[in-house]
């Protein structure tokens, strides 16, 4: 929870009726509200939710003092763009290799997406930290590319490079995860890659918001 206060200004009794009552109509919107914070240079953001908006303290000149408690669900504040990783190449299996873009977070992240660009057959991704991970147990060709999204539990398989949110086939039927869970990065990021039928061109690459405390 997140107290933050807020000041209405304005120039007439009528405006500042209308602004207090903006201001309200505005925090109210459910799912509608995005918090943002900058600290040591970074900017980071995070859905919040109105709790309460206390009874304003009025000052001379149509003017007033508010305090706005807010909630954010889903704990941590996250980048507001997603990070790709370098690609990893992963010919042979892949022990904890770093996902240095993605390092400096301070909390989980449970919505990576992994390409995995082809040929590759039954390939597993997981996160040495947490032992969490994705498998897949189909074939996948040279020239195709696989796309396994930790949030969704879904699989895609694309001939682009570049379909990171969507395009391409379903195949979430082949997707599974390990008894520790569906895969979450941990600080310091980093991943492990395993499977058969790989060659030079099978690579891993991961893309994802890092998440602060």
């Amino acid at each position: 929870v997140l107290n933050l206060r807020a000041f209405t200004i304005a120039g007439s009794a009528t405006a500042f009726e209308v602004a207090v009552a903006a201001l309200m109509a505005r925090l109210a919107r459910p799912g509608d509200i995005t918090l943002t914070r900058l600290a040591g240079g970074v900017e980071t953001s995070a859905a919040a939710r109105l709790v309460g908006v206390s009874e304003p303290s009025y000052f001379p000149d149509r003017a007033a003092d508010h305090t706005i408690t807010l909630a954010i669900p889903g704990v941590f504040f996250r980048d507001p763009a997603p990070i790709s990783s370098a690609a990893i190449a992963a010919q042979a299996n892949v022990v904890a290799a770093p996902l240095t873009a993605l390092a400096g977070g301070s909390g989980p992240i449970s919505d990576a997406v992994v390409r995995v660009a082809g040929p590759c057959t039954q390939v597993s991704v997981s996160d040495p930290a947490s032992g969490t991970g994705l498998s897949w147990s189909g074939s996948l060709a040279a020239g195709s590319y696989l796309y396994l999204d930790a949030a969704s539990l879904s699989a895609r398989i694309s001939t682009s490079a570049s379909a990171w949110d969507s395009g391409g086939t379903v195949v979430t039927g082949g997707l599974d995860y390990p008894a520790a869970g569906p895969l979450q990065l941990w600080p310091h990021p980093a991943i492990s890659v395993t499977g058969v039928g790989r060659a030079a061109t099978t690579t891993v690459m991961v893309r994802a918001r890092r998440a602060f405390l």
